[in-house]
């Protein structure tokens, strides 16, 4: 007699969706982003998901149970892109000076919130009062602090930590989401065109300038706290 072999689960919707973009699962992913973030969580219907991406409503509830459980799979595809995004930067800059490495982290991290529909619906679950995004958004910041506060004190080491470090950090999230979910009239004030390159090597150019101070003004506390001789400490990221 064969021995019993337990069943694999089966794959979440969400899994689903990131290992075949193309699936209809992927497709219903994509198209509501983009709804979600035109209109909010309130604001989006399934039947408007449904009509986007031409299916029967039956259909869509089959591949997604809810418009919760839809909205919280936009929102975790996103948690972990940049995740990914974050541990490749970590390991990126491991060896490098820390001025060029938060420069790089400017690389990885920029092009995630040049994404209008992502921007877009990060504004929505971060700063609107909807209450269906509210721990989503309230875990992934915390986690990002976190994630920064290790990163910075292995690099510069914990006296050099601000008490103001966390709300800084979400200062400067906050002004690129404002930025570029606000992009149309900040191009109009800027005169230039909020889908151009210009405006888009602005945007990086900005948050590089943001970062650089931020991580300038840390620089400089850590060098007040050395003793005389010694040096700021070499880079211990794994």
């Amino acid at each position: 007699m064969e021995p019993f072999l337990p069943r694999k689960p089966m794959p979440t919707p969400l899994e689903t969706a990131r290992a075949e973009p193309t699936s209809l699962k992927g497709r219903i992913l994509g198209a509501a982003r983009s709804l979600f973030a035109r209109s909010g969580f309130h604001g989006t219907s399934m039947r408007a998901v449904a009509r986007e991406v031409d299916i029967d409503i039956s259909t869509l509830y089959y591949h997604w149970h809810s418009k919760q459980e839809l909205f919280d799979g936009i929102l975790e595809d996103l948690q972990m892109d940049f995740e990914e995004r974050l541990r490749t930067w970590i390991l990126a800059s491991k060896d490098l000076p820390i001025e060029e490495g938060f420069d790089l982290a400017v690389e990885h991290l920029g092009p995630f919130f040049l994404d209008f529909d992502v921007v877009r619906v990060v504004m929505v679950s971060f700063f609107g009062e909807d209450p269906a995004s509210e721990g989503w958004a309230i875990r992934s910041q915390r986690q990002l602090l976190r994630t920064l506060r290790t990163y910075t004190e292995k690099r510069f080491g914990a006296d050099s930590i601000p008490p103001e470090f966390d709300s800084t950090v979400l200062a400067l999230i906050s002004t690129m989401v404002v930025m570029v979910s606000s992009r149309d009239r900040f191009a109009h004030i800027l005169n230039t065109q909020s889908n151009s390159v210009p405006f888009r090597k602005l945007v990086i150019a900005t948050l590089r300038r943001l970062v650089g101070s931020f991580v300038d003004s840390i620089a400089r506390q850590s060098r007040r706290n050395l003793a005389p001789g010694e040096s700021l400490p070499t880079p211990l990221m794994p």
